[in-house]
């Protein structure tokens, strides 16, 4: 009788993989091998990005900004006075939030990781704040990107440790 009803039951309720988009989301415990990712050296920082990503050209307002995609993903940057700080307020409230790592002005970067508003996927971010004027006269970057499941989080984390600043050149 008990075999029946265990049989019974993964045939009504047969095992699935859970989406992405209900995954919980956390930190990453490791960051991904960054072997083979190409180096991008924007003004005044330089990023490693994974291959499978392609620079897409897009122009900024008040900012520097970039921007990469790949196959249902992207990867983004806003380099200049008014980044957001990735804090909970008015302009965004980032559900599900999850401070990975607390900033550390130029030092460290803010790292969080959330779910996003309108698709319910897990993302990820990470903001330098009070830059020193020789970093461009820009005082601060935040950078983003889908990070749905560990790999990817893994993949975002060692994104954000390539991050190298590079002093503005007289």
């Amino acid at each position: 009788m008990a075999r029946s009803l265990l049989l019974t039951a993964i045939i009504l309720f047969p095992l699935t993989a859970i989406p992405a988009e209900s995954q919980p989301v956390h930190c990453p415990a490791t960051a991904a091998d960054t072997t083979g990712w190409t180096t991008y050296d924007e003004e005044g920082f330089s990023i490693k990005i994974p291959p499978k990503f392609e620079a897409v050209q897009i122009k900024g307002i008040d900012s520097q900004v970039g921007r990469w995609r790949a196959k249902n993903a992207t990867i983004f940057y806003d380099f200049g006075n008014y980044s957001n700080p990735l804090d909970p307020d008015e302009q965004g409230t980032f559900p599900d939030l999850i401070v990975c790592q607390e900033g550390q002005g130029s030092h460290a970067p803010r790292i969080i990781v959330y779910r996003d508003e309108e698709t319910g996927s897990g993302r990820m971010g990470a903001h330098w704040a009070e830059l020193p004027e020789e970093f461009h006269s820009r005082k601060a970057l935040t950078i983003g990107g889908l990070a749905p499941d560990e790999r990817n989080r893994a993949e975002m984390l060692a994104i954000i440790q390539s991050v190298r600043f590079t002093l503005e050149e007289e």
